[in-house]
């Protein structure tokens, strides 16, 4: 960051500390509530800036849910699918040896070589999907 002009502040340094906490893609809330324990000062439009810079800046990537439910994930994490339900929130990781053989299969067919993927899979967990008749 500071070779292209960008302090590490305080700030900025305790978001990414939380996120590397989660081996899951969280909400701000979350990384609120781990940061708070460091710096009780902070405040959720401070991590929500904070979140978009690291945005901008290539850190992290964020994921909308269409419900209302920005998740945030570190970008230097182990690139591990998820399944996410739209319903509740429950993260479910997808075993990366199937995903794997999945991106292997793509690289050939498409001609890529792939050097880094993350996949975020929405539906309903088995709790919701049988709450709403689904299953």
């Amino acid at each position: 960051m500071r070779e292209r002009g960008f302090r590490m502040t305080r700030q900025r340094r305790l978001v990414l500390d939380a996120m590397h906490k989660f081996r899951h893609p969280v909400t701000a809330d979350e990384i609120l509530c781990c940061v708070s324990k460091s710096d009780s000062q902070t405040d959720v439009a401070t991590v929500y800036r904070t979140l978009n810079f690291l945005e901008g800046f290539g850190l992290i990537s964020a994921y909308d849910f269409g419900n209302g439910s920005r998740r945030y994930e570190h970008n230097g994490g182990d690139g591990s699918p998820h399944l996410i339900c739209r319903e509740c929130g429950q993260t479910s990781k997808i075993s990366r040896a199937d995903f794997r053989i999945a991106i292997d299969s793509i690289a050939k067919t498409s001609g890529y070589s792939v050097h880094y993927a993350s996949v975020i899979v929405q539906g309903l967990c088995p709790q919701c999907a049988k709450k709403q008749g689904r299953i």
